[in-house]
């Protein structure tokens, strides 16, 4: 059933609160309103907050690669952090969840709630003058959660009745591509075309008095639309008509009022930070109108646009249109942050919303059965196959082949709900690591040099363990008179060890070449290990790693926020701090284009989140991690130079072995504890995994080596899909059983082999649930035949079809 609240907030503000505000409900057009009262509090909290989202969301984008639909100002930048950027979101959600929940307003709550059902078409229009009201994204409300099919319109308080619609039997539309400086505009033309019974004018670039001119055609417009580059100045809306003419829609005022009156019902503004076109048009009372609230990229414009006209033409209502295609734009988040936050309905609730068919002329949807009927007179009286011979086969192949996607679909719904789950995690770990173990060895990396302190080295040393004070301070000066590019310092200094614990403080302070570790406190109770006293942030690097649940290192930590209780404060690790000071020298810099990515030079490092790949589980919540991509030569022993540290007391080497190389000095004696495991099932000491995490960032901007990444989630379905029809089809099309064995077991091979290539280019695939949903639907074949040899298919008096 459709219904209507409208929420009516009054006077008042965010910052002071509302009042009086009133819910009005309309069970159905023709019957009477019943009213509810309540008022909203002051949220001061929630202002601040979305003020912080929107300007490290428009910081954001300023970032990032993509053409936005408005130009933003440099003013606009602020330092970006993404984990604030999340906390802000999670922050802004509790806090509208929070005001809405409130004791003053939740009568209005219960008694929507008690006489709406979840299956209700409802919508939703808010009404106030507060800025704010409109910039916040209502669709966070967990009561549109509760009803599917309700959604969200804002409205100012004051409104008068728009004009009916002439009757028209084509949709006409105003389509104006504005200055398309650095956009596609192509892309909004061609869906615009596409769709049916319209008739459609482009203005492309359009002079002010051509847009004037069109705006006061007699025949009306039913849309206007508008592509391009637009912003709110001072609660104003702009539009960029082209290189040299721009307008605020109040230059138009007396055109727009007179295309509103021939019957104008909707504007849709497929362009940035739109609200300041809404207050313009909602004071000449049109209908509706669609905009977006903030600064939008041109994709996601796109992709909105496309999503909501095939719902529109398609028979949803407006609103329900609006909501799918808003909901869809979360499929692109991972590229586009926060793009379902963007489009928002304006409506005059003097106005009721029409449909695509009403704007047709049209009092129903009409469905044609000319194809049908085109389809039925093409079969030939001269077919081969009489027609009783063709209709029964036609039926059989039609089930066979809902059969084949039906088990296809189910299969790979349950392999992904089961990896999604975290139960395909253990198997797809050992997998990934047996294909790590087949990829080719490499050349060492000359750019690294270690050097370790061996047990023969402590043995000699006679009693400092590992080494004293002194020892390292003159190790340090002994490799900083060669001209290192850094020293990284893998051992512990959080308080003196034997003599020189005074001269190797002074040293480290007068020396940023030089960064020493600290550790963090664990969630086992660990209390973590300081850095030296009174080090710069700035020379420090911490040494925790992530370690997978089977006690392996797969991913490399690059950054952490500090816990607040930490005597560790550094915000990259060890080999992050040493790779990013080493690539700074040549030049090289690092950027964060999105806050799931680091861009460093011209190279991305997505970064791992939650239910990506084979990482199902919460675990990957905090910092920001990579997969680490081990470098092998014949043994983890040869990925570059080690110099044991008697060579470097007894003056036994030379400058080419330091100058300008990152220099990891720690303790390779194996009687102290520091092993780790790695998938090629051989232990590493912590020194040569901070050499491998080095070596794979440099190397990976330097020499463009590969670096792992996961396709996206609709990828994976996408493949695992593929797989589990594969096997769908090999169980209808075969009849012999040793022969769908081979051919399916070929296809298994192909895909271990397709997944060893793609991890070599730096593509990790589904490997493990590809091939349980080609067992699985090639396995339930019997069950397939079973259903298909039903006794409707085998009548005596009909020929005999094959099952192929």
């Amino acid at each position: 059933m459709n219904k209507l609240v409208l929420l009516s907030l009054g006077h008042g503000s965010v910052q002071s609160g509302f009042p009086a505000v009133q819910s009005q409900l309309w069970n159905t057009p023709d019957t009477l309103p019943i009213k509810f009262m309540g008022s909203l509090p002051a949220s001061p909290e929630l202002a601040s907050c979305y003020n912080k989202w929107q300007l490290l969301y428009r910081a954001t984008y300023h970032y990032l690669d993509w053409p936005l639909r408005i130009k933003l100002n440099q003013g606009d930048v602020v330092q970006i952090s993404d984990i604030e950027f999340h906390d802000l979101h999670q922050q802004l959600t509790a806090l509208i969840n929070n005001w809405l929940s409130s004791d003053a307003f939740l009568n209005i709550t219960r008694q929507l709630r008690r006489e709406l059902a979840p299956e209700d078409t409802i919508r939703v229009i808010v009404e106030s003058n507060d800025p704010l009201v409109r910039r916040l994204p209502w669709h966070l409300w967990n009561f549109f959660e509760d009803y599917p099919k309700a959604e969200v319109a804002l409205s100012a308080s004051e409104y008068g009745r728009g004009q009916v619609r002439p009757k028209r039997h084509r949709v006409r539309i105003l389509a104006v591509l504005g200055n398309p400086a650095e956009l596609d505009l192509a892309a909004d033309r061609q869906m615009l075309e596409a769709l049916p019974n319209t008739d459609l004018v482009f203005l492309e670039e359009p002079r002010r008095q051509v847009l004037a001119q069109h705006l006061w055609d007699k025949a009306g417009w039913d849309i206007l639309f508008f592509a391009g580059h637009s912003q709110t100045e001072q609660n104003k809306g702009r539009i960029y008509l082209n290189p040299d003419e721009s307008l605020t829609l109040e230059e138009l005022k007396h055109s727009l009022r007179h295309a509103i009156t021939s019957g104008l019902q909707i504007a849709i503004f497929n362009s940035c930070d739109g609200l300041g076109l809404v207050e313009a048009l909602a004071q000449l009372n049109l209908p509706q109108i669609i905009a977006m609230r903030e600064p939008v990229p041109d994709r996601v414009a796109q992709v909105f646009l496309g999503y909501f006209l095939t719902a529109f033409a398609s028979g949803d209502s407006l609103y329900l249109a609006v909501r799918q295609a808003r909901e869809r734009l979360q499929e692109i988040e991972d590229e586009f942050p926060y793009a379902s936050w963007l489009p928002v309905i304006c409506q005059n609730p003097a106005s009721a919303p029409l449909q695509w068919h009403q704007l047709q002329g049209l009092e129903s949807i009409e469905l044609s059965s000319k194809s049908i009927a085109g389809v039925r007179s093409s079969t030939s009286s001269s077919s081969l196959l009489d027609q009783d011979t063709y209709r029964y086969q036609l039926i059989f192949e039609n089930i066979n082949l809902v059969k084949v996607l039906v088990s296809a679909a189910l299969t790979t719904l349950a392999v992904m709900g089961l990896r999604w789950l975290g139960g395909l995690a253990f198997l797809e770990l050992k997998v990934y690591d047996q294909m790590t173990r087949l990829q080719p060895e490499e050349s060492p990396d000359n750019r690294l040099v270690i050097v370790e302190v061996t047990q023969d080295d402590i043995s000699r040393l006679q009693g400092e363990y590992p080494i004293s004070d002194a020892t390292l301070l003159r190790t340090l000066q002994t490799i900083s008179a060669y001209d290192p590019a850094l020293i990284g310092v893998d051992i512990y200094r959080d308080r003196p060890e034997g003599e020189g614990w005074q001269a190797l403080h002074q040293y480290l302070t007068k020396h940023p070449h030089v960064v020493s570790i600290c550790t963090n406190p664990d969630e086992n109770g660990f209390a973590g290990i300081a850095p030296p006293k009174d080090i710069p942030a700035e020379q420090l690097g911490f040494s925790d790693v992530v370690v997978d649940d089977d006690g392996i290192i797969r991913r490399h930590l690059l950054a952490l926020d500090p816990h607040n209780e930490s005597a560790c404060p550094p915000t990259y690790s060890l080999s992050a701090h040493l790779s990013l000071s080493y690539l700074r020298n040549q030049g090289i810099s690092l950027d964060f284009p999105s806050i799931h990515r680091w861009q460093i030079g011209s190279i991305n490092f997505d970064l791992l989140r939650t239910h990506w790949g084979f990482y199902q589980t919460p675990q990957l919540t905090s910092g920001h991690q990579i997969m680490l991509n081990y470098r092998v030569y014949q043994t983890f022993d040869e990925i570059t130079e080690r110099i044991p540290l008697t060579a470097i007391l007894d003056n036994q080497v030379t400058r080419e072995q330091f100058a300008n190389k990152i220099v990891l000095i720690g303790v390779s004696d194996p009687s102290i504890k520091d092993d780790f495991d790695t998938p090629y099932g051989i232990s590493i000491r912590g020194i040569e995994l901070h050499a491998q995490m080095i070596s794979q960032v440099i190397s990976a901007v330097e020499d463009e080596r590969t670096v792992l990444q996961f396709w996206p989630l609709w990828a994976d379905v996408l493949w695992v899909g593929g797989w589990a029809l594969l096997g769908s089809v090999v169980a209808w099309r075969c009849r012999s059983v040793l022969i769908c064995t081979f051919i399916s077991g070929a296809a298994g091979l192909t895909l271990f082999i397709f997944g060893l290539g793609l991890l070599y280019t730096g593509t990790i695939v589904a490997t493990v649930p590809s091939a349980l949903g080609l067992l699985i639907t090639y396995s339930i074949r019997p069950t397939i035949q079973l259903i298909a040899k039903q006794p409707a298919f085998e009548n005596p008096t009909k020929p005999e079809l094959s099952h192929t």
